[in-house]
């Protein structure tokens, strides 16, 4: 039995050892943007995220809604990501008047 026992777990951390872990360029863009953006923000477990849009090549905008520094949310904003060989990276966040729409139309230009 013990032999029975110890078989399965040598298979078991043999086909662990197979499994394939994501590389960043598997993601999609938006969890890549995602995954970016829960690193810039203060309280990442409080984010709710809307919308994302490639705008043009080298841009895409993200719809956040996460909690500020008094513990309530803030509303939506956008988050302006720049394309980095094969990833999103954080730019910068968009004035809090402006929507996804018009920051898609700023960006695609």
């Amino acid at each position: 039995m013990k032999q029975l026992i110890a078989l399965c777990f040598f298979a078991m951390t043999l086909f662990g050892c197979d499994a394939k872990k994501s590389a960043p360029e598997e993601f999609s863009a938006r969890d890549q943007a995602i995954a970016e953006m829960r690193e810039k923000i203060k309280d990442p477990e409080s984010a709710k995220f809307g919308k994302f849009s490639i705008a043009g090549p080298n841009f895409a905008c993200l719809t956040i809604n996460a909690k500020n520094g008094y513990g309530g949310y803030s509303g939506d904003q956008q988050a302006v990501l720049a394309k980095s060989g094969q990833r999103w990276i954080y730019a910068r966040m968009a004035d809090p008047s402006v929507s996804h729409e018009s920051c898609l139309e700023i960006h695609e230009k």
